[in-house]
């Protein structure tokens, strides 16, 4: 019985970002004078997977050099999503630039949902820390609007306190 309601709330969440993300399309759009029939934007939706490098949570891409011992610079976060829905298939990688924030409210957490737009990619430069400190470029798909779920603890998922990590229940 509580499974189906967790299940209710977050379709309810996502069917909410969704609308929204068609809102700011159309309001971009029209502000630029630009037909709302479409964008060059790309929907992401998935689960944040649980990739922890020595900054926090990271990409797959970046944590495999770090990892090697690279020192990646970035202002922003990079993301692996597991994509849901009608994008299923393998996870995927992305950048979130510093002054992009969740529509939410809520901080990123591994095992959120998200859902956004994405568009063009974004070079980050990984520094080897030792000689011949070779560098290499590694582009993401910049994400540049997107909103998430609160995260819910394993522990709470199954009954009892619904505590976020923005303090919110």
């Amino acid at each position: 019985m509580k499974k189906g309601f967790y299940i209710l709330i977050l379709t309810a969440f996502i069917l909410m970002i969704g609308i929204n993300v068609h809102k700011k399309i159309d309001q971009v759009y029209a502000s630029e004078g630009g037909d709302t029939g479409g964008s060059s934007d790309q929907l992401m939706a998935g689960e944040i997977q649980d990739w922890q490098g020595t900054s926090g949570l990271v990409s797959r891409e970046i944590e495999s050099y770090e990892n090697a011992e690279y020192t990646c610079m970035m202002e922003g976060t990079s993301i692996t999503i597991t994509p849901m829905g009608e994008l299923e298939g393998e996870p995927k990688d992305y950048f979130i630039p510093s002054d992009v924030n969740s529509e939410t409210g809520n901080t990123l957490q591994s095992g959120e949902i998200i859902i956004g737009l994405y568009q063009g990619t974004t070079e980050i430069t990984c520094q080897q820390d030792y000689e011949p400190w070779d560098s290499v470029q590694v582009k993401l798909n910049t994400i540049n609007f997107f909103g998430n779920s609160p995260y819910i603890s394993p522990a709470s998922a199954g009954g009892g306190d619904m505590s976020t990590t923005n303090g919110t229940a």
